[in-house]
Order: structure tokens, then sequence, then C-alpha cells
């Protein structure tokens, strides 16, 4: 794809109070000189494959093989995950340390990936109702993802750019209700983007689906994109509780992008 059809751009997203603010030199602002939060602040997360982080590592470790598995049966899938809260390292949510291997060349489908964590048993590969593949790392909630949303419209930079969907998602009034009730939370995310510019031709939603739940709308995000949307949730024993949302590509649609 010719690079005038991107523009890079890095955000900090207030999930909390909704805003998004928009560095003026390009450069993420941080809570502290040395860009971490504790406990009582808004959490930071950086994208997890450009840190180097423990939670970094073990996302990355997983992707190795995940990546390859998941574009020989078409690139999409859904992947949720339990962890305590506040890594050492920072990470608010933490992505798991998980046993993986390669999967063997004769497998086919579903059980290249099944293949892949074989040999950890916190992990459960299915495949669900709509052929989307599930990985489910330990037991996280699901009250959330069953909120019901009647109507949700997309901007046109929204329908063209998975991550600005799912946060045009979290801000429903349906989902921000949810949020109340169950007492969640989002942590504040510092995100470095490529936009992609709406263009015909280009992977893209709808301009608004009716009647889906969370867990719905971001399988449709997934097979649109060729992705995986993660979603990640923690209870701290503090009683705070928080839960993320984040795409990774799997097929690249818009650069040579070979990972």
């Amino acid at each position: 794809m010719k690079a005038k059809r991107l523009r890079s751009f890095i955000s900090i997203l207030y999930a909390v109070s909704g805003c998004v603010a928009t560095t003026s030199s390009g450069s993420p602002r941080t809570s502290s000189e040395n860009g971490h939060t504790d406990k009582k602040s808004p959490a930071i997360i950086l994208p997890r494959e450009q840190q180097g982080t423990v939670s970094a590592h073990n996302e990355n470790a997983v992707l190795e093989y995940l990546r390859p598995a998941l574009r020989s049966v078409g690139g999409s899938c859904r992947l949720y995950y339990s962890a305590p809260c506040y890594a050492e390292d920072g990470d608010p949510l933490p992505f798991p340390a998980l046993s993986v291997q390669p999967p063997a060349k004769r497998k086919n489908g579903v059980s290249v990936v099944r293949e892949i964590f074989k040999n950890d048993h916190k992990v459960d590969v299915a495949t669900d109702r709509s052929g989307i593949i599930t990985i489910r790392i330990g037991a996280p909630p699901s009250e959330l993802l069953r909120t019901r949303i009647p109507l949700l419209t997309l901007k046109p930079q929204e329908r063209y750019n998975a991550i600005k969907a799912i946060v045009a998602l979290t801000k429903t009034k349906e989902v921000e209700a949810a949020e109340r009730k169950l007492g969640l939370k989002e942590p504040l995310v510092i995100m470095g983007l490529l936009e992609v510019e709406p263009k015909k031709g280009l992977p893209h939603l709808p301009s608004s689906l009716r009647d889906v739940t969370v867990d719905q709308a971001l399988d449709v995000v997934a097979k649109t994109f060729k992705g995986i949307v993660l979603y990640g949730a923690c209870a701290d024993p503090s009683g705070e509780r928080l839960y993320f949302l984040d795409f990774v590509d799997v097929v690249p649609l818009y650069t040579s992008d070979t990972r």
C-alpha cells in the first residue's frame, strides 16, 4: 500500500473519562517522569509489541507461532485472558506466560492452533458458532461481552481502523452503563498507531451494526481486519476490576509487513 494512505499518530486514550488527547510533538505524555503510574492512578499501557516488558515477551512468544498458524485459516481470532492486575513491570493487565510450541506441519484448521498450546492446561481452543477461532486463557469474566447494543454507528475513520472501531464500541452508552454496573474500568492507554484513511477497496466495517452484543461486534472487527481481538480482564485484591481490548494484525492488509 502506498504510504500516503497511512497517517502515523500517537494518541492517549483516557478510557475512564472518555477523553482522547494527542500530543502536539508526537511524543506520548505520561503521568510521571518514568512513564509509570501507581495503582491509585489511571494505568498506562504501551503497545505490547513495542515494549521491553515481561508481558510483551509473553505475548510475542505466543504471536510468533499464532500468526502463521492463523494465516493458514483466514487470519481472524478472538483471544480472551485473565490475569492478576498490575505486573511488577508496570503493565496493569499483564499477558500471562504460557507454554507454547510450533505446530506440526501436518496439522490444519483449528488443530494447528490447538497444537501450539497443547502443553498448557490453562488454555482452551475452540471454534464458536460464527466459525471464528477462540482462545481462552484462564477464566476471564464475560458479563461485559454479553452487553447488547441496539445500534452502533461508526464514523468513517472508525470503519477503516480496527482500534478506532473498538474504542467507539466501548464508548457506547450501553457499554458505559455496563461498566458502572459491573464495577469495571479501562486503564489509561497510550497507543502509537497507523491510521488508515478511508478509501474504496480497502477492508472496512459497515456504517452501523444493529442489535449486536459486544462479543458479536468484536467478532466482526476480527473477521473484517483479519486479526486477533484480545480481551483481558483482571481483579485486584483492593477490589478494582480492569478490562482491556486490543487488536493485533495477522494478515498484513496495508503494508509489506511479513511478521
